[in-house]
């Protein structure tokens, strides 16, 4: 305890934090760049993104042939000098302690919306292999982050576990096409086995009572195509899920 003191101490002073996006000494995204991020006023229709629609739900169009997601709600506009910046820094130059200005912004917005409160928050899960070279999930920071900006009587639980990913992909932002997407990301998913049938093997089309009813907000960074939230909502609703919804930093 005494040595990480020490080592804070040091850190501290001879190498403050600063702003990544404007270089001011202080925190690692201040105050001013974060309200200066492009917010969403309004959503857009969570499979062809070309249509508003309220909360991010399917467009008519959309709805008849695509309803395994329900919608898809994002905080902010994806752009690449802000949002694409403070993404890849997260995810890929390992700055874990932007989850939690990026999971206050993802709070705020949901907040203020008429999204109904889900049941269940699950973060989009990584391939342990993975999650093993990047040390963390940043679904599930964003997802706790994002669950202590709720009142407490209301905040609903965070689970981990209960949607895994059982195959390994290619990133999905390496794919251009919306049907490489699709593809590369099918059948990338399933539920856990239920803590009494734990040697059962993997299965993604039965009916699960931890999930049977529920509705759940599939919580990740970013969605351009939304191939893999998806993906996702397939495995849930087919185990009985009521409702799906991808809430997400930006899209």
């Amino acid at each position: 305890m005494i040595l990480r003191t020490l080592l804070s101490l040091f850190e501290d002073a001879f190498f403050p934090l600063r702003c990544v996006l404007c270089e001011k000494n202080g925190e690692l995204l201040c105050a001013s760049c974060a309200a200066s991020l492009p917010r969403r006023s309004s959503q857009v229709c969570g499979f062809c993104g070309a249509r508003e629609t309220p909360q991010g739900t399917l467009c008519h169009e959309c709805h008849s042939d695509n309803s395994s997601l329900d919608g898809i709600f994002a905080a902010t506009r994806y752009d690449v000098l802000h949002i694409a910046r403070l993404i890849h820094l997260f995810k890929y130059r390992f700055l874990r302690d932007l989850a939690e200005p990026l999971g206050h912004i993802l709070s705020e917005a949901v907040l203020r919306s008429e999204l109904p409160l889900p049941d269940l928050l699950l973060p989009v899960p990584l391939h342990p292999r993975r999650e093993r070279f990047r040390g963390w999930n940043q679904s599930l920071l964003l997802a706790e982050e994002m669950r202590k900006h709720f009142p407490e009587p209301i905040a609903p639980r965070v689970d981990p576990h209960l949607l895994n990913r059982i195959r390994f992909t290619a990133p999905q932002m390496s794919l251009r096409g919306r049907i490489d997407r699709a593809q590369n990301i099918e059948g990338a998913f399933a539920l856990s086995p239920p803590p009494e049938n734990k040697n059962e093997p993997e299965k993604n089309a039965f009916v699960d009572a931890r999930i049977l009813g529920k509705y759940v907000w599939l919580i990740d960074d970013v969605a351009a195509s939304g191939a893999t939230l998806r993906a996702c909502a397939d495995v849930l609703k087919k185990s009985g899920a009521k409702k799906v919804f991808g809430v997400v930093v930006a899209r």
